[in-house]
């Protein structure tokens, strides 16, 4: 995340220690930002007793606590209690957590390896490039069925794209062709390709203008770079795919 947080709430004398990521949270804040940042691998048996128990003995948050509690009770389960904790916390809008609700609906149905795959992809959309390749590379691994390999071999050449290493961008999208026959795939494969082999433009075609895209991105206007060589991408395509 972007912006900088300011703990309102108490710190903890003794930290929550969270076993899968082995680190230890000391407040509210850092207990929410786990959550969001994780919410696709957080399992319903996160909130347990444990849970409300540092959160009442040590945070002093007994009416959250209490709210939790009677929730529980009523036969809500632990995905509406983490809407209700980041709910709490206050540093989340609305549209924030309606993003989080939507994943927590995809969860719902997931198998555990697809829910791994929704991490990956939101790590993807955040900008976070390794992590997500990280764990595309993991599942793969793993994987037996050709149709979700693809999938990820896909987003890996969208990783690797937006990261401007379009040759191996271009080699994941083949790839991804080869085992789901997916033309998105196929179209990704033919722009990262147009891209990685810089392709000229013959008469009545735009430049690429290399010398503009270099002094831009040294001015460190990254969205406008990237905006500016997608650009360039999009005509790329249209003639490349022409010339099958």
């Amino acid at each position: 995340m972007s912006k900088v947080w300011i703990c309102q709430n108490k710190t903890a004398g003794t930290p929550l220690y969270l076993i899968q990521q082995q680190i230890n949270v000391y407040s509210l804040e850092e207990l929410c930002y786990y959550l969001y940042q994780n919410a696709e691998a957080i399992e319903e048996t996160f909130f347990d007793e444990k849970l409300l128990l540092w959160l009442e003995k040590e945070l002093g948050l007994v009416n959250l606590c209490e709210k939790l509690r009677t929730g529980l009770a009523q036969g809500k389960d632990g995905f509406w209690c983490m809407l209700v904790l980041l709910w709490e916390s206050g540093y989340y809008t609305k549209e924030e957590l309606k993003k989080v609700k939507t994943i927590i609906t995809q969860i719902i149905k997931a198998k555990p390896e697809e829910r791994k795959k929704l991490q990956a992809d939101r790590m993807l959309q955040e900008g976070r490039y390794k992590g997500a390749m990280w764990e595309y590379l993991q599942l793969l691994n793993l994987s037996t069925d050709k149709m979700f390999e693809s999938k990820l071999w896909h987003n890996m050449g969208t990783a690797y794209a937006k990261q401007f290493l379009f040759q191996r961008a271009a080699q994941c999208y083949k790839k991804a062709y080869e085992l789901g026959d997916n033309e998105e795939s196929r179209q990704q494969y033919l722009l990262a390709t147009a891209y990685a082999e810089g392709q000229k433009l013959e008469e009545n075609r735009v430049p690429f203008r290399e010398e503009q895209l270099r002094q831009v991105r040294e001015q460190e206007d990254i969205w406008r770079y990237e905006k500016e060589v997608y650009q360039r991408l999009e005509q790329l395509v249209e003639e490349y795919m022409r010339s099958e």
